[in-house]
């Protein structure tokens, strides 16, 4: 979120010492993210990262858990999973709202085009241990949604009212979008067909991260990566279609470790 929450800082460090016996704790607003509010926290147990999640998700807690399971399975800190609260839970109240403690990370984000032939291969190496770890616990599964075209198919089906638009934001949109309708339309179409033939054609489901853009992946002594709200079972390229490319490193460290390279364009 761009701005903070509507909500005191006063209110959300008592719900950390209420939660975790956190003593003095030290609040600082972090812009950006899309579905929860951020702050870093200090604080004599240590330095940690909270998000406040701006809407209910009845995966949240679900997503949580698992992330841990997925951690412990795997013995290694890379996975970054929630802080227990006092009760023992990941997820604990903030004025009405669903937030999540996580260990703050001290590592770095690159650009991909940044990263070295050493930490590509270390990611490779990780999704393969991911996708292929023995998890047993409720986690979502892919659907295959085609929401976002749906939504781009209402704004289309939207640009010529939006032309005559007294609103000059509507209609400087429409006219920045008119141009692209023929190319937007056949990638909508694109989009629904492959995922009709992906929802009918059997296909293996992993553990994925579910949104591992380069941002989600902070470097250190091992890398790290962040940001699991999207966790979930679906085939190996929800996360490999950010490394599809054949020579990519973290494809062929994918592969060396024991994953599957080959993968399905539609998916």
């Amino acid at each position: 979120m761009r701005t903070p929450p509507p909500i005191s800082v006063n209110v959300i460090e008592a719900a950390l010492r209420d939660a975790f016996a956190m003593k003095q704790p030290h609040l600082t607003f972090v812009r950006g993210g899309e579905e929860a509010w951020a702050f870093n926290v200090a604080s004599a147990e240590g330095a940690f990262h909270l998000k406040i999640y701006s809407s209910a998700d009845d995966l949240l807690l679900e997503r949580l858990d698992a992330c841990l399971a997925l951690r412990t399975a795997l013995d290694t800190a890379s996975v970054v999973s929630a802080v227990p609260t006092r009760a023992g839970s990941l997820m604990f109240q903030v004025a009405g709202f669903n937030a999540a403690l996580f260990p703050y990370v001290l590592a770095m984000p690159f650009r991909k085009l940044e990263w070295t032939q050493e930490q590509s291969t270390a990611v490779g190496r990780l999704l393969a241990r991911i996708h292929a770890a023995p998890l047993d616990v409720p986690l979502a599964a892919e659907s295959f949604s085609t929401g976002a075209a749906d939504a781009a198919q209402k704004v289309i089906d939207a640009l010529l009212a939006a032309l005559e638009s007294a609103n000059p934001v509507h209609h400087a949109t429409a006219r920045l979008l008119l141009p692209c309708e023929g190319a937007l339309r056949r990638e909508i179409d694109r989009l629904r067909r492959a995922s009709e033939t992906v929802r009918h054609t059997p296909a293996a489901m992993v553990v994925c991260h579910g949104d591992l853009t380069w941002d989600n992946v902070l470097f250190g002594p091992e890398p790290y990566l962040i940001d699991w709200d999207d966790m979930l079972y679906a085939p190996k390229e929800r996360d490999l279609m950010f490394y599809a490319d054949p020579n990519d490193p973290v494809l062929e460290a994918y592969g060396q470790a024991g994953g599957d390279t080959r993968l399905d364009a539609d998916a």
